[in-house]
């Protein structure tokens, strides 16, 4: 409550949606853009460790990634994003031809476009995933029923990457992992390759996690491989 009090003292012009259960971030996001949908056919989203720079609405409905810089001006963080499914690998594009040549594109959830539209028709994040990959998985969804990914530079977001989870072992490594297996063996033709890729990045950070004496990490990616 203190928190809410805060907030809304702090930011008195900006609409405070309370949330009575936490659902996770896909679920507040969820909450989010439900609302923001009554009142525009468009939502720019942005996490909470972004600042908007510049923007300029979409002409045609999509699910469109905007350029993302990585703490300052200069340096790219994202132009949408990759999915390697069969590696189970998620990579940042730098560029256009990037993201236009990549085997499944996804657009990453730091900050996005959406239109009502698409939203009403594929529905929100899978909130069961909690944390991480719900951008991916909803991205492909997207694709599947028709609607275009795109970028966007016209529209430019300031990241200060990462500062809310980066040192939470739980979202990292557990819901990281967990949900890489996943979402990666729900959109593969073939799960072999995919386990054979888990299985030699799992080995290797199993055994920084061992050398380390890690054991915490240890068990929390025991547990992601098991869930």
């Amino acid at each position: 409550m203190q928190h809410q009090t805060r907030l809304q003292e702090s930011f008195p012009k900006i609409e405070h949606l309370q949330i009575e259960n936490n659902r996770g971030y896909p679920g507040g996001a969820n909450a989010g853009l439900k609302q923001a949908f009554q009142n525009s056919e468009w939502v720019l989203f942005l996490t909470n460790d972004c600042q908007l720079l510049e923007w300029q609405t979409p002409p045609t409905p999509g699910l469109i990634a905007p350029l993302i810089w990585a703490r300052k001006i200069g340096r790219v963080d994202s132009l949408g994003g990759s999915f390697e499914i069969h590696r189970a690998h998620l990579s940042h594009c730098k560029s256009e031809e990037e993201f236009s040549k990549a085997e499944n594109s996804y657009v990453p959830g730091t900050a996005f476009w959406l239109h009502r539209d698409i939203f009403n028709s594929v529905g929100g994040f899978d909130e069961s995933l909690e944390m991480f990959w719900e951008d991916v998985d909803f991205s492909l969804r997207v694709a599947q029923a028709g609607y275009p990914l795109q970028t966007d530079s016209k529209t430019q977001i300031l990241h200060a990457v990462g500062k809310t989870t980066h040192k939470n072992s739980h979202y990292t490594t557990y819901l990281f992992q967990r949900n890489r297996k996943r979402i990666s063996l729900k959109y593969a033709k073939k799960n072999w390759p995919v386990y054979f890729h888990l299985s030699k990045s799992w080995g290797r950070l199993g055994w920084i996690h061992l050398r380390r004496g890690d054991f915490a990490k240890l068990r929390l990616l025991h547990k992601a491989i098991c869930d």
